[in-house]
């Protein structure tokens, strides 16, 4: 289908402050509309919030699982919570990016 044919992915360019005020609004138009909202600081775009759908398109290009990440993330943030309780743990490093 052409460009023209095709109806373009609403976005919003806001800056981080309003970003701040408005989060709950934002993120529910990205998630209910399927917008994108482009993150402004000092009129540079620093980042954007996508669907979860987009943010799985991009790790599949990228060559990375999100429920990977996901997998990762809960290891790193259960070993926290263990040396947070005081238990001592060997020194087994995760990496983040494998």
């Amino acid at each position: 289908m052409p460009l023209s044919q095709r109806e373009l992915t609403p976005y919003r360019m806001v800056s981080l402050t309003e970003f701040r005020r408005n989060a709950s609004q934002l993120t529910n138009w990205v998630s209910y509309r399927g917008g994108r909202v482009w993150l402004l600081k000092h009129r540079r775009l620093v980042a954007t919030v996508v669907t979860n759908a987009d943010a799985e398109r991009l790790d599949r290009w990228d060559g990375r699982s999100l429920e990977e990440q996901k997998r990762r993330m809960e290891i790193l943030w259960n070993r926290w919570q263990r040396v947070k309780a005081g238990e001592i743990l060997p020194d087994l490093p995760i990496s983040f990016w494998e």
